[in-house]
């Protein structure tokens, strides 16, 4: 599992949650970390972030449905955004959106209904 945020006590707080809840976790602090991140290890899924710094959610995610080994991965993100036009591109990428607050129980809920749905159809990613 990724969990992708430049807020560091909101990256802390996924990884001792998710790591509780049974899930191996790393993380990265802006989208250009994520990418070198998933080069030395593709995660099961990405959880990320919108608003970032240096490279945001949307750009990471659309860089990586564009890569062989991410194409297919599960990703999750998370806005404070709502309905914002900014978010269009994001909300196209990702598989499931969560807009901020989020509730611990609710991020687990969509990461584990993506985990057993298993992964994107191939029809839906890009050509690579």
């Amino acid at each position: 599992m990724l969990v992708v945020d430049d807020n560091d006590a909101i990256r802390e707080l996924w990884h001792t949650y998710l790591t509780l809840s049974g899930f191996a976790v790393t993380e990265a602090v802006n989208g250009v970390d994520a990418i070198e991140r998933v080069v030395q290890a593709v995660p099961a899924a990405i959880i990320i972030d919108f608003s970032m710094p240096v490279m945001n959610g949307a750009d990471a995610v659309r860089t990586l449905r564009h890569h062989p080994w991410t194409a297919t991965t599960p990703v999750i993100g998370l806005t404070g955004h709502g309905a914002d036009p900014s978010t269009r591109e994001f909300r196209r990428v990702c598989d499931t959106v969560l807009e901020k607050p989020i509730e611990a129980e609710a991020l687990l809920d969509a990461l584990r209904d993506l985990l057993r749905r298993g992964l994107r159809r191939r029809s839906e990613c890009p050509e690579v």
